[in-house]
């Protein structure tokens, strides 16, 4: 506690971390927290020592982690769940069941892993373990 943290303004990166921080007992929490616009400033930041600590989106942190290897890494537990989605177009349900049911095909006959693994496996320097499964509808 006492440390500065980096995270993205406006982002839920943001609400949580203040809102972990205070839950222990951070009576700082607030200051504690530095808000930047962009991805490259939390990093600029934690590399140059400005904060201790960034916090943002997994992925995110493995590709910039990945700049400088062996200089950081992940540390701690996820503080959030926040599951990625894509975003289609408004009232296009032919559109976003085809997407949908792709995906659900690829994962049933593992494609969606093997490409998962080609970007997040375990020979590359993004190594990220895979800690959900999809949805699959009926």
């Amino acid at each position: 506690m006492g440390q500065k943290i980096a995270t993205m303004q406006g982002t839920t990166s943001e609400i949580n971390i203040k809102n972990l921080l205070k839950s222990l007992g951070d009576k700082d929490y607030d200051k504690n927290v530095i808000s930047f616009q962009k991805e490259s400033e939390c990093y600029q930041a934690l590399k140059m020592g400005r904060v201790a600590a960034w916090t943002t989106d997994s992925t995110i942190l493995l590709g910039y982690a990945a700049k400088d290897a062996g200089q950081f890494e992940l540390v701690g537990d996820f503080i959030s769940e926040e599951p990625y989605g894509m975003g289609l177009p408004e009232d296009d349900s032919k559109l976003r069941d085809a997407v949908n049911f792709a995906l659900q095909d690829m994962w049933a006959d593992g494609t969606y892993m093997t490409i998962y693994n080609k970007w997040y496996g375990p020979d590359t320097p993004y190594y990220f373990p895979m800690t959900e499964k999809i949805e699959m509808w009926p």
